[in-house]
């Protein structure tokens, strides 16, 4: 009789701990930190453009500009960055600043463009990345500063981006400084 009784019980529990660990799954890959930070920005000749966003967990990221078609022809992106991993060319210089609240300045780079650069993913949307920065919990501002261009942008959609560093894993690492 007890073990008739005790049968509902364990599928019950059963059922929660499904119910909890597909929710901790989901959690996990739907967090914020678990996934880059995208921000549409436009990308013409002498714009300056700030972004915020927050960080939530301490960890090193990349930082950088990503450009994606508009459209999905494949072509646009080729036309304007060259076909193949070792032939992809950013056809433009820009500057990318990192600000904490306090005004503090965490990571500053010029990108002078040209072949070579650091590359992620592509190729649409295709990331160059301009740097890594360890990033304590807090709010930051992104500062874009377009300098010039070599190619026309027409029929593409420019982005900064703040990732974590694939395989990296967060919340472990310590302040280097």
């Amino acid at each position: 009789m007890m073990a008739a009784l005790m049968q509902p019980f364990r599928l019950l529990v059963i059922a929660a701990a499904l119910v909890l660990m597909i929710a901790s799954l989901g959690y996990l890959m739907l967090s914020p930190d678990r996934k880059y930070r995208e921000t549409p920005v436009q990308f013409t000749l002498g714009s300056e453009q700030l972004i915020d966003f927050k960080v939530t967990q301490a960890c090193s990221h990349e930082i950088g500009l990503g450009f994606r078609s508009l459209d999905g022809d494949q072509a646009r992106i080729d036309s304007v960055f060259g076909s193949g991993f070792k032939n992809v060319n950013l056809p433009a210089r820009y500057r990318l600043t990192l600000h904490n609240l306090d005004g503090e300045r965490i990571f500053h780079q010029r990108v002078i463009g040209g072949p070579g650069l650091p590359m992620r993913y592509g190729p649409d949307p295709i990331k160059f990345i301009a740097g890594t920065v360890f990033l304590p919990e807090g709010h930051y501002t992104l500062s874009l500063h377009v300098d010039e261009l070599y190619s026309r942008f027409e029929g593409l959609g420019a982005f900064v981006f703040a990732q974590h560093i694939p395989k990296t894993r967060c919340g472990s690492m310590k302040d280097p400084s």
